[in-house]
């Protein structure tokens, strides 16, 4: 059974939704139940998305919570709880899965009641460094911790039983048919016949929107064919504060908003900057390279592991202030030659490691690894 805490669709919730409908194409395997916990809008989404039994239990309710309560949720929360474990007995569950801290918690608990095997995945080290003695609590009860990267394995290793690097699926073949429209979003966003470099993430701090605007004005000068998007939802006010900060908007510099089709979006783009701070291993990348965009990346987290500097992106120190990212944007904007090779590498290594089927065999192996032993 797969849990997790996915109150909007994100990173998290679709690598959850590959792993599940991964199991049926790939192998056949139809029992995949999933239970969230606090997360109806998406528990709703996933029923039309999934062929498999989808339900939500309350666990603290939507929205963020202490600590306190995070600690207390064993005892508060022992309704939920037992839905959650009416569920896994109803469909015959022998491991649960738990794909974020939350669901976690709650998934140690019932592992420790109805002696579930539990595997404990984690995607971001944030919450993990923050609760240490939730976090070794959860890690101890769990049969198995799965890491998206090795940034994290280290991070945590000397906590709870065995550790290991499983990656996050992405659907390579489903993306590559998906049907696109570039030249709608180009006509749309007024880009013309531009080179296109795009930031898509939502509108947070952390995500660097400052320091790609920052080389979107050191870049302008001398490239007026260059057109920047930034791409993503949420953070109203803070993308108001991007305005007025940066008198760039009507230059070379469109912010989208939330973007519906994602694809035709990657596919206008010729450029993907990821300057993020304190980001494990972000989504963008895996779909940038598959649409045949070159990389440049923070040089942090798990990022490193899939965009190598050189090799399949290029790579900016985390502390930049915006210039080592003007830069390498540059560099690529001038070497189209650049561009192709190291997106062509990068495509490579994606399919290797990260393609959904190559993922699945991996935890099948761990699943039937856990129950044997």
């Amino acid at each position: 059974m797969h849990s997790g805490y996915h109150p909007e669709v994100g990173g998290g919730y679709t690598d959850l939704l590959l792993r599940v409908d991964g199991r049926r194409q790939a192998i056949g395997v139809g029992n995949n139940p999933v239970m969230f916990v606090d997360s109806p809008r998406c528990s709703e989404r996933a029923r039309i998305e999934l062929d498999d039994a989808v339900s939500n239990c309350r666990v603290l309710g939507p929205g963020s919570v202490s600590y306190t309560d995070l600690a207390l949720a064993p005892l508060t929360a022992s309704a939920g709880i037992r839905r959650m474990a009416n569920f896994a007995a109803e469909h015959r569950v022998d491991v649960l899965h738990a794909n974020t801290f939350r669901a976690g918690l709650v998934c140690a608990v019932l592992s420790l009641l109805a002696d579930y095997e539990f595997v404990m995945h984690v995607h971001h080290p944030a919450l993990s460094v923050q609760n240490p003695r939730l976090r070794r609590f959860i890690f101890g009860a769990a049969d198995e911790i799965i890491h998206v990267s090795d940034y994290t394995r280290r991070l945590f290793d000397g906590d709870g039983n065995s550790h290991r690097i499983i990656r996050s699926p992405i659907d390579i073949e489903k993306l590559e048919n998906t049907l696109t429209d570039p030249e709608r979003l180009r006509t749309e966003f007024d880009v013309g016949d531009d080179l296109v470099v795009s930031l898509v993430a939502r509108m947070a701090p952390n995500k660097g929107h400052r320091n790609f605007l920052r080389a979107a004005e050191s870049i302008a000068e001398d490239h007026p064919d260059v057109t920047f998007l930034v791409v993503g939802g949420g953070g109203d006010s803070y993308r108001q504060e991007l305005r007025e900060e940066f008198d760039v908007e009507g230059g070379n510099v469109v912010f989208t908003g939330f973007v519906e089709s994602i694809e035709s979006l990657y596919e206008l783009t010729d450029i993907v900057a990821v300057p993020s701070r304190d980001d494990n291993l972000p989504k963008v990348i895996q779909e940038a390279l598959v649409f045949d965009c070159a990389v440049v990346a923070s040089d942090t987290g798990g990022i490193p592991e899939l965009v190598a500097d050189g090799e399949t992106g290029l790579l900016v120190p985390e502390l930049d202030d915006g210039t080592a990212l003007a830069d390498a944007i540059e560099r690529l904007v001038n070497d189209s030659e650049l561009r192709e090779r190291l997106r062509d590498a990068g495509y490579e290594r994606l399919r290797a490691e990260f393609d959904t089927p190559v993922v699945v065999e991996d935890f099948e192996a761990l699943y039937a690894e856990i129950l044997s032993s």
